[in-house]
């Protein structure tokens, strides 16, 4: 191994320094560079003179920070283009290099739950890296439902009382969220209209038996509709009907004319009525 021997003269004495091997000033820096889209990017630096591991881009001093995104690699190119080394890789240190963080952008998670009382674990989920469209009520898997209500949007709160989200509304997706669905009470379905009976223009006689037997039906709600010009006058027989069931009802009667159709076959007037309304 070769040997320098250092001779110093100073104010008339000798110094003799130690002996110092001639590889040791054959170190190399690597600079990190945060590599920011926009701003200041911060840098860092490591020397060695033999092959050794990166820094871990957690311990550089300063610390690297790019708010929404995770750190990928390192390359020798600041768009990526480059020779890519991972983070922790061993380095010859043989140079000079200078390295470029490389960014992706962060998932984050939108819970969807389905909210219908606090034991209620039915949930969804979706995660994205980018703004987009939250996905629809009807599309969630599995699907949400809730007996006797309505779906009525997105709640960042359980009692509707946070940050209010529509279906389908756009969502940055630049942190994870849960939101909970909210339920508006259904308005009651109305029974099924069956036709009861049918009056020509020589039946009204009929009207009679008709009303008979909505009345053992317990009907509260009928409706009328004239099919033809020469039927029956739609508005009389509802007007008719009213009165026939007021005499056997304690209660309210709900008798509507719907109006006129156009008929292919017989001018009739059609009477419907829900089926079998409870009194």
């Amino acid at each position: 191994m070769k040997r320098v021997l250092l001779l110093l003269i100073t104010s008339g004495f000798f110094f003799l320094g130690p002996a110092v091997d001639a590889r040791a000033a054959n170190v190399a820096t690597v600079t990190f560079s945060e590599n920011l889209a926009s701003g200041n990017s911060l840098v860092a630096y490591e020397v060695a003179s033999s092959s050794t591991a990166l820094t871990a881009v957690n311990q550089l001093k300063p610390a690297f920070v790019n708010p929404g995104f995770g750190f990928v690699s390192w390359n020798t190119k600041p768009n990526g283009s480059g020779t890519t080394y991972l983070n922790g890789a061993k380095y010859s240190f043989k140079s000079d290099i200078v390295l470029y963080a490389q960014w992706a952008s962060l998932f984050s998670t939108v819970q969807f739950l389905e909210n219908r009382s606090p034991a209620d674990l039915v949930f969804s989920t979706e995660s994205k890296n980018i703004a987009t469209a939250l996905t629809l009520f009807g599309s969630l898997t599995p699907q949400f439902s809730n007996p006797g209500f309505t779906f009525a949007g997105w709640n960042t709160k359980a009692n509707g009382k946070g940050t209010a989200l529509s279906d389908g509304q756009t969502y940055g997706f630049t942190s994870d969220l849960v939101l909970y669905a909210q339920w508006r009470k259904a308005p009651p379905m109305q029974p099924a209209l069956v036709m009861v009976g049918a009056l020509g223009p020589t039946s009204h006689a009929t009207l009679t038996s008709i009303a008979g037997a909505l009345t053992a039906q317990h009907a509260h709600v009928v409706e009328v509709v004239q099919c033809g010009a020469k039927a029956p006058a739609g508005s009389v027989v509802a007007t008719s009907l009213t009165r026939l069931l007021l005499g056997h009802h304690n209660g309210s009667v709900n008798v509507t004319f719907r109006g006129f159709t156009q008929s292919a076959g017989p001018n009739l007037t059609e009477v419907f009525a829900s089926e079998l309304v409870p009194n």
